[in-house]
């Protein structure tokens, strides 16, 4: 048992139960230095909420900044605690090798702090990592003072002081004389036939020295340094050198001696700021441990669940992270689960098929809850809330122990104790196979006891059983309850879905048949059971068949409910193509009509002309003038009657031309003076040339033009600019569009011009970059694109370079 502080953490080897050992060991392996991996070895359960939210917090930040490809420094994170305490002490010094590892971590802690210092304002805020970063300070005048010394390859500088220069000058010149001088007595050496012509000049003992055959020793004068295993070669410095040399070790001695002088005076330099450059090392590797974690966090898709403020434990299709990314490597989906303990169902008893998943939830709750009080994201949904625990403890797998002459159920007694002695409203417990390991009545009835006593201490927890007992004694008691993993029994197979509310049965007749065990048996068995545990286990498997069904006619029901949706959608959009052609229709017939009567207006005023006439010749003739008048009232009476008829229109355009666009007519974009020729047509789309510009259009965008524009369109500066104008855009076009904090009536314009220059420029993979927040903005992306015409498909990011928060299109392909 593992306890501390008012904590208990039972067993003491639960890490390795739950498999978070494993975890840990995952989390290492993302570490850049040891001192990050530290800090993994370190990382603990927590029970203070203010911590846990600040860890979560620091985590989901880094994670984001990975996310959004962002560049964060990753290099040069090196332990350098054991050189500070060299410095320590006056007069002691680290070498240049070391002082460049200093100025490397310093460099990147300052790199750090100018990332999240200049970070664009528009992405989202890094208030904890800020909030890190706040105290660190790096001295800036100790990486100018090790750079004056310290080259790029960790060597000394020729320069860093006036006298080590005057050194290397020297030494130079000294060297450049021996070798000349040793090389002018090789060649001398050879033409006295004293050495093969092929010997090269070799070194022993740091000096250049002359192979000579032994016999020859005495002829080249010289201080003899080495001799070969056999005695036939000697290695001779010749005497006219040997000074020289001399020289030039003590010209080396000289220079060591002037570079400590130089390394100590840096390391006084550095002693005064050494609890500063401490405190920012530090930063450096807590920095490593928050990035090893959120690459870990990325990796099995974590994230962060809300802290409940209700006493309740909620997990939203949460996985086990070591089960998925097994199941990713062998490319097998994963079955997630949904469960929820709170006050009035504090404890979970789940019944149901061996190898059905039982264990699995145990461990997947015990991980994810010990995870998150270690402060570690979790592979469930942002909508799934933790509570804090106090006291965790499992009950899972085979404890038996000879040393202690303990049996498997001796042990689960002993747990049980415990888990007894310990218990309260703090504390999460996960038993598995409850009551197991003893006679089936008498285990039966402690573990029913057990329970009891539990769930009037008022803990949390989830336990597997098949004891019939306790899953009755569940359904009458308050705040316990049944829940079964399901089973394909057409199939015989589980399905690893957890379904809360009623027990399940555990298949062990079926199962016994199908891996082929003896009718005869099996009868045998079944009337042994009795009808009462029989019949009643036959329900259970009724009732689990029949929540299957339902479950499968719900997703037949919820199926079709979008097939109607979207019918009723393509409904509403042939409505409004009616009503707009019914609009058009009026529309010509209104002016049919006017151009009708206005044709009668000019009849009739012709008419009254001749009328007129007439009457001036009755009028001439004496006729009569009663009879007149009522003729010319008639006449003026009809012709009003005709002007009021006419319904006012705008002064008349040029026809247009409704029929359907092909091969030959001259086309120009809808809102786009350009104007160009239809080339060729496949289904919808249509290939047009545009002056020396060639695209693939959606026909639904093009509305046809004439010849007479389509020449205005060919004059040479009309067209050069036409051209100019798309060689531009292919030039300065981005295939990423970014609407994060747009609002949503402003995105559908963004979208309709973004996708349009990407049609016409015959740009076929294109982003979306909406973010994650509350999914509104995805929401209306996705929504308007599923709508486009010239949208081929779309989908979310690979979720290492933005998963959810960007959407990636792909356009129809061009002709």
């Amino acid at each position: 048992m593992h306890i501390q502080a008012n904590k208990m953490i039972y067993p003491k080897n639960f890490e390795e139960k739950i498999g978070f050992s494993q975890i840990r060991e995952m989390i290492k392996t993302e570490c850049i230095s040891t001192l990050g991996a530290a800090l993994v070895e370190k990382m603990s359960f927590q029970t203070n909420i203010s911590k846990i939210e600040r860890l979560l917090n620091q985590t989901n930040e880094l994670q984001s900044i990975l996310l959004n490809g962002e560049h964060f420094p990753n290099q040069d994170y090196f332990d350098i605690y054991e050189y500070l305490d060299t410095i320590k002490t006056p007069g002691r010094y680290v070498e240049a090798e070391n002082l460049s590892e200093i100025r490397a971590v310093l460099n990147t802690i300052n790199q750090i702090l100018l990332f999240l210092k200049n970070r664009d304002k528009t992405l989202p805020e890094v208030v904890y990592l800020n909030q890190l970063a706040a105290p660190i300070f790096v001295d800036l005048t100790i990486i100018r003072c090790i750079d004056k010394v310290i080259d790029d390859k960790s060597q000394i500088k020729d320069n860093a002081s006036e006298k080590l220069h005057t050194i290397r000058k020297e030494l130079e010149v000294k060297h450049r004389q021996s070798e000349k001088r040793i090389v002018t007595l090789l060649k001398k050496a050879i033409n006295d036939g004293l050495i093969p012509s092929d010997t090269q000049l070799t070194v022993r003992n740091g000096r250049s020295v002359i192979p000579i055959p032994s016999s020859n020793k005495r002829i080249l004068h010289g201080f003899i340094h080495d001799e070969s295993a056999t005695g036939q070669t000697s290695y001779i410095e010749p005497s006219e050198i040997f000074e020289l040399n001399n020289e030039i070790v003590e010209l080396k001695y000289q220079e060591k001696r002037e570079i400590i002088k130089i390394l100590t005076e840096v390391a006084d330099e550095i002693r005064p700021s050494l609890e500063s450059i401490s405190v920012a090392l530090n930063f450096l590797s807590v920095i490593d441990f928050i990035r090893a974690k959120a690459k870990f966090s990325i990796r099995i898709k974590a994230k962060i669940p809300a802290i409940s403020t209700e006493d309740s434990l909620y997990l939203n299709k949460a996985s086990h992270p070591l089960l998925y990314l097994n199941n990713i490597q062998q490319k097998k989906a994963t079955i997630p689960l949904t469960i929820r303990l709170d006050k009035e169902n504090r404890i979970v008893l789940i019944s149901g098929p061996n190898a059905g998943g039982k264990s699995v939830c145990l461990k997947t709750i015990g991980l994810l809850q010990y995870m998150f009080q270690c402060g570690l994201p979790l592979s469930a949904e942002e909508d799934s809330s933790m509570r804090i625990f106090n006291n965790l403890f499992i009950d899972i797998g085979d404890e038996q122990s000879i040393e202690n002459d303990l049996s498997t159920y001796s042990s689960h007694l002993r747990n049980m104790n415990q888990l007894l002695r310990n218990a309260d409203s703090s504390t999460l417990f996960l038993i598995d196979e409850f009551g197991a390991g003893t006679e089936p009545s008498l285990g039966g009835a402690i573990a029913e006891s057990i329970l009891d006593a539990l769930n009037r201490k008022n803990a949390l927890g989830v336990a597997n059983t098949h004891f019939a007992n306790l899953k009755h004694f569940a359904e009458q008691t308050n705040g316990i309850v049944n829940a079964a993993m399901l089973f394909d029994t057409k199939n015989m197979y589980p399905l690893y879905i957890l379904d809360i509310g009623k027990p399940g049965s555990s298949y062990a007749f079926e199962i016994a048949q199908n891996i082929g065990l003896p009718k005869e048996i099996i009868d045998l068995a079944r009337n042994k059971v009795g009808s009462t545990h029989y019949n009643y286990d036959k329900q259970l498997k009724e009732l689990e068949f029949e929540a299957i069904k339902l479950g499968q006619r719900a997703s037949e029901i919820d199926q079709k409910d979008r097939h109607l949706k979207s019918l009723i959608a393509q409904y509403e959009d042939l409505k409004r193509g009616n009503d707009q052609l019914k609009a058009n229709i009026e529309k010509s017939k209104t002016e049919i009509l006017n151009k009708a009567k206005i044709d009668a207006l000019d009849i009739i005023q012709s008419a009254n002309t001749r009328i007129e006439e007439s009457i001036r010749d009755i009028k001439e003739n004496k006729a009569e003038k009663v009879k007149t008048k009522e003729i010319r009232v008639e006449l003026e009476k009809a012709k009003e009657e005709i002007k009021q008829s006419i319904i006012p229109i705008k002064k008349a355009t040029e026809t247009v031309d409704n029929t359907p666009i092909k091969e030959g007519d001259y086309v120009k974009i809808e809102g786009n003076s350009v104007v160009g020729k239809v080339i060729s047509i496949k289904k919808d789309m249509a290939f047009v040339e545009f002056g020396s510009f060639k695209s693939s259009m959606d026909i639904k965008k093009l509305e046809k033009s004439n010849k007479n524009e389509h020449k205005k369109s060919q004059k040479p500066n009309y067209s050069d600019n036409i051209v100019k104008n798309i060689s531009d855009k292919q030039t300065n076009f981005k295939s990423q569009l970014d609407i994060r904090g747009k609002r949503a009536e402003e995105v559908y314009t963004l979208l309709q011009q973004f996708i349009d220059e990407a049609v016409l420029l015959s740009v076929r993979d294109i982003t979306i970059l909406h973010g994650k927040g509350n999914g509104i903005l995805r929401e209306v992306v996705r929504q308007y694109l599923g709508v486009m015409n010239d949208v081929d498909s779309y989908k979310d990011e690979d979720y290492e370079r933005g998963g959810p928060g960007i959407t990636v299109v792909k356009l129809r392909s061009s002709l």
